[in-house]
């Protein structure tokens, strides 16, 4: 249904042949189904910080989809990864309806999101739009895959958004939440002309992407990873994760007192765009759509000559009947 309106199946009915008494019953039941029934309930989030040109874009392209919550960490949450809050308390700020601001990371705004802020259990969890790809081994890092993750892990479908940026301006602002505070996000500033149109375009695939999940749920334990190009697209490939070699850098610095630290960062050494990967949907300018599934171990069949001395691997009846299978 391209209308985003729910749909509901009805044993047919001749009504050429129902008395009008009960054609008119039929129908009273039909609509007062579709009065009653709730819309999606679609969780947004990120790891740019709920005040992201991104996210806003997203957040306003899901409204025909379904209600929307954006619970978002207060500020610049890039590369935490899925590192939760276990040490310090949790601040929750309220910026309007159904919008929050949490002072932690992406898995924790989806977290309290779960447990504390929705009225019920989402139907979906988006995260994004991402100011940068998450490509290859990005996925480990990102605050904005960890956050469909943490969704996922709970069992609800999510998607994890990301847009390749036209220029390495178009970053993601990093102020304080006090500078957030002094000055209030503005939709006609922050974003170039570029970028815009890109978020734009990208925020109306991810709506449509929506609307596929929620109709057709993705199976349990898998987060599907979104890649947009920097270039208009209305097309798209489903894809496996990439290739990218990071060459890591530390730039060690000294401060007034004479005390060094340091700044860590990466540079892409190189990106190696096999057909069928990410990096080579994005390279043809087309839409990269990932599944990504959050079982990582390897079939336990896989040999590479796992003895430890002093000690007998014990196989299970599953692992020792498909090894014999093999020999």
């Amino acid at each position: 249904m391209d209308d985003g309106a729910p749909f509901f199946f009805l044993a047919p009915v001749n009504v050429s042949r129902a008395r009008p008494s009960r054609r008119k019953a039929v129908f009273q039941r039909h609509d007062h189904a579709i009065m009653t029934q709730p819309r999606p309930l679609i969780l947004v989030t990120n790891d740019d910080g709920v005040l992201s040109d991104g996210l806003n874009r997203l957040a306003e392209a899901l409204v025909p989809v379904g209600e929307v919550i954006v619970c978002a960490p207060s500020r610049q949450q890039s590369a935490v990864s899925h590192g939760i809050s276990l040490h310090e308390p949790l601040r929750v700020r309220t910026l309007g309806p159904q919008r929050y601001a949490v002072t932690g990371t992406p898995a924790d705004a989806v977290f309290l999101a779960l447990c504390e802020i929705c009225p019920r259990r989402p139907d979906l969890v988006i995260s994004g739009i991402n100011h940068g790809t998450n490509l290859g081994t990005d996925v480990f890092y990102s605050g904005t895959v960890a956050a469909a993750v943490e969704a996922a892990l709970r069992g609800i479908p999510a998607l994890a958004i990301s847009q390749q940026l036209p220029s390495i301006h178009d970053v993601s602002p990093q102020e304080s939440e006090e500078w957030q505070k002094a000055n209030p996000w503005d939709p006609l500033e922050h974003l170039s002309p570029a970028l815009e149109g890109l978020l734009l375009e990208t925020a109306e695939f991810a709506a449509g992407l929506a609307r596929t999940v929620l109709a057709r749920p993705l199976p349990p334990r898998v987060v599907l990873n979104v890649n947009a190009p920097n270039r208009a697209s209305r097309t798209f490939h489903v894809t496996r994760l990439g290739q990218r070699m990071y060459r890591g850098c530390v730039e060690r610095r000294v401060d007034p007192r004479g005390a060094p630290y340091y700044w860590l960062g990466n540079t892409v050494e190189e990106e190696l765009d096999p057909v069928g990967t990410d990096s080579w949907a994005l390279a043809a300018c087309c839409y990269s759509v990932t599944p990504v599934r959050l079982d990582w171990s390897v079939d336990p069949t896989f040999v590479w000559g796992a003895e430890v001395p002093g000690f007998t691997r014990l196989l299970s009846r599953e692992t020792a009947a498909a090894a014999g299978q093999g020999r």
